[in-house]
């Protein structure tokens, strides 16, 4: 393993490297043409690059460009794999779809996945051949394009997995739909156009392909990957969004209920926000008082995303840290998909039934119903989160007055709709919740809307503020 301390290639190892593939194929390098040995990323790339570079005049002109941003270059040595060694190149996308793992078991057991994505592949990538040769073609690009790994074979670097995905998927968008992550899914996809920058590595959503996305995106909604289906910027552009709800549409109103309205007690940990425990308490430890937090140091860009995020994330939590008490809905308001948003309360409408009790804004209280302020006040302040004042106008249609100053208590301070709108530098948002009548007075255990604004440098909130009087 080239990544591990103990094995990382040092600066004499990388000069031996390149020195034995210049001798074999006769390459001389001037000194200003020699690549920077003492560079720390991409060891375990580093035996590649070299055998692609003494490989093609084209790679030497580029010198010491060609270490730093190889992409190109692995891509067109995609293109010849894919062109005259048509198994090797399907191996590789085999290892690609199987979640960048290919085992002895699948091989030797014929798994029914691993050959239900061999039986496309092989189609796809026009060739035949039976395991055994799959097997072969991964051993013999040991150390160029597969590593072993405990249990079988993998992708030598993220560089060649990166560029491999974008070289198949731009082909086969309907292979990565349907067998990579939803990590994959919603970070690697796009729809509005496609840089000629093959480094940009992206795969480009056609028309045709709308109604898989969408469906690749309820599957994953069905399965709570929330993070990657609500923070996939794919999902705000129109004609996915369309294509989303309507496939929802084929979901019967009580389906459309109990997936977005009615609570999950867990779900998918790994998703939650992308933000590591490790992240949450190094924000609890770096803010020990509220004191700190008003008079101490700036607090570095890091630890301010942090106390952000942890905030966030334990208001989608249903207001929980130590479990989840997950409303869909959540997800849905906090990152602005207000054309969902209002597809879902159409839902409530067009059925005849209240908007706030679907939502828990009123709650069952002795023979008739009273309001519950604190969950207005949960998804007011999500809203903030969004950024979109469509969505927070939405919200107020739906809340009581008495919720804009109300509170909810995290850590050590207690955030208000506005401050929380002032900590994102959403002037819009903070324009209407103020419009609405929430208070610039400092409350207690809070920031101040003022000092919340000044955290992240958001110049136009705080001048905003000023001029409504607030107390600097």
């Amino acid at each position: 393993d080239l990544e591990d301390n103990n094995n990382r290639l040092n600066v004499e190892d990388r000069k031996q490297i390149l020195s034995n593939h210049c001798k074999q194929n006769d390459v001389s390098l001037r000194p200003d043409e020699l690549p920077n040995f003492s560079f720390p990323a991409g060891s375990i790339m580093y035996p590649l690059l070299c055998k692609l570079f003494c490989s093609e005049l084209k790679y030497q002109a580029l010198g010491k460009d060609f270490f730093e941003n190889p992409y190109i270059c692995i891509h067109e040595a995609m293109d010849y794999l894919q062109g005259h060694k048509r198994i090797q190149y399907a191996s590789l996308v085999l290892c690609l779809l199987c979640q960048n793992e290919i085992t002895g078991s699948m091989i030797t057991k014929k798994d029914s996945r691993f050959m239900d994505i061999k039986e496309k592949v092989f189609e796809n990538c026009r060739v035949s051949g039976r395991n055994s040769e799959i097997k072969d073609a991964l051993d013999n690009m040991i150390n160029t394009y597969t590593i072993r790994t405990n249990e079988g074979y993998s992708l030598i670097h993220d560089a060649v997995y990166e560029v491999l995905a974008s070289h198949y998927g731009n082909k086969h968008p309907e292979d990565m739909l349907e067998y990579m992550s939803s990590s994959f899914v919603a970070n690697k996809f796009i729809v509005n156009g496609i840089s000629d920058d093959i480094g940009d590595l992206q795969i480009k959503i056609h028309k045709h392909h709308y109604q898989s996305f969408a469906e690749r995106l309820v599957r994953d909604l069905n399965s709570l990957k929330l993070h990657d289906v609500f923070m996939n910027k794919a999902l705000k552009i129109q004609c996915i969004c369309n294509a989303f709800i309507d496939e929802l549409k084929k979901l019967s109103y009580i389906e459309i209920k109990k997936l977005f309205f009615q609570t999950k007690v867990t779900y998918d940990k790994n998703a939650v926000d992308r933000i590591s425990l490790n992240a949450i308490e190094r924000s609890l430890s770096n803010q020990n008082s509220l004191k700190k937090l008003r008079d101490g140091p700036i607090i570095q860009p890091y630890c301010f995303r942090d106390y952000i995020n942890r905030d966030r994330q334990y208001l989608l939590n249903g207001c929980r840290w130590l479990d989840h008490n997950i409303r869909v809905i959540s997800w849905v308001i906090s990152y602005g998909h207000i054309q969902l948003l209002r597809f879902l309360f159409d839902q409530v409408a067009e059925h005849q039934e209240s908007i706030r009790r679907v939502m828990d804004l009123e709650i069952p209280f002795e023979c008739g119903y009273k309001s519950n302020l604190n969950e207005q006040c949960r998804f007011l302040t999500l809203s903030c989160y969004s950024g979109d004042v469509d969505v927070v106008k939405l919200l107020l249609n739906h809340c009581d007055a008495e919720c804009i100053n109300g509170s909810l208590i995290y850590g050590l301070t207690s955030n208000s709709p506005l401050v929380t709108a002032c900590l994102v530098g959403q002037l819009p948002v903070v324009e209407e919740l103020i419009r609405h009548g929430a208070s610039i007075v400092v409350q207690e255990n809070s920031l101040t809307p003022i000092h919340a604004a000044s955290m992240d440098g958001h110049v136009d909130v705080v001048d905003f503020l000023i001029k409504c009087g607030a107390d600097c």
